[in-house]
């Protein structure tokens, strides 16, 4: 009957009408853009001994946050970092579809100042050849020589941003893992891992010649396990990212998402969130 309860919840968790149902699913859509230029990804972030998530009298504080943890920033989902803190908290690990990696110069204003993004600058020629076009120099802070600075006052990141979708859980979600000084280190293990797995001949078991070349499969035929490992150096103790192969996706719908997003990343139509951390709070080994 039309006026019977349907045993469904709409987004709001009320019970609706068999017809009102109806009448939302000939509507779905309507008023919500799809389009890759109207939607910016939220990050993932890994969570250390400092950030503000962890801590139980900050504001920011997420319940069950721990250092060595993944958040997704947008929806507070948590992530365990390795088996033994998903046994212990229940807590399902980071399934990630790999879909783009992107390299930019961002400015910050530094943190003592107030911090803030101030823009994200793309990489012409060389790294270096970039940030002195953006009027960079190095030696201005004794403490980290190295650190690039600005006359404005502000400092440049080189930063690696892997645009995926999560795959833990029953819908896939667009997201980004951004990865800036030491932790170039995970990103460019990740990007090893991922060019090992060519696409192979089944006849021969052999990897296949791709114009002239052997070339590796498209990074979102595959999902990785991001997880997290204690690291110390001279500066203290820390996280860093890990990253293992997840096995193949064989999903069409999957599969045509990944290249859609990797479509729209390379065009720049799909960007990252600008709720980015420039000084250690993202997946970075820096602290």
């Amino acid at each position: 009957m039309a006026k019977e309860l349907a045993k469904k919840e709409n987004g709001g968790g009320d019970l609706i009408t068999a017809e009102m149902l109806q009448q939302m699913l000939d509507d779905a859509g309507a008023g919500v853009s799809g389009a890759s230029e109207d939607n910016i990804l939220p990050f993932v972030v890994l969570l250390q001994d400092m950030s503000p998530e962890v801590k139980k009298r900050d504001p920011e504080y997420v319940e069950g946050a721990e250092p060595g943890m993944y958040l997704n920033k947008a929806t507070k989902t948590l992530y365990a970092g390795d088996e033994v803190t998903a046994k212990r908290t229940k807590l399902p690990r980071l399934e990630f579809q790999h879909c783009m990696l992107s390299k930019e110069i961002v400015e910050w204003v530094p943190r003592e100042q107030g911090g803030g993004l101030v823009a994200r600058h793309p990489i012409e020629g060389t790294v270096e050849d970039t940030m002195r076009k953006l009027g960079g120099k190095q030696g201005a802070d004794p403490q980290n020589p190295a650190k690039w600075t600005t006359s404005r006052g502000t400092e440049l990141l080189e930063t690696r941003y892997h645009f995926g979708q999560i795959l833990t859980g029953e819908v896939p979600q667009p997201a980004v893992i951004a990865f800036k000084s030491t932790g170039h280190t995970s990103s460019k293990q990740w990007n090893t891992l991922m060019s090992g797995f060519k696409v192979i001949d089944p006849a021969t078991r052999k990897p296949m010649i791709i114009n002239g070349q052997v070339r590796p499969m498209a990074s979102w035929y595959r999902k990785y396990i991001i997880g997290s490992k204690p690291r110390e150096n001279n500066k203290g103790s820390f996280y860093v990212t890990t990253v293992d192969d997840g096995g193949r996706i064989e999903d069409p719908g999957l599969l045509a998402a990944g290249k859609s997003l990797h479509e729209g990343a390379k065009a720049g139509v799909i960007k990252a969130s600008t709720d980015e951390d420039g000084h250690g709070g993202g997946v970075s080994d820096e602290i």
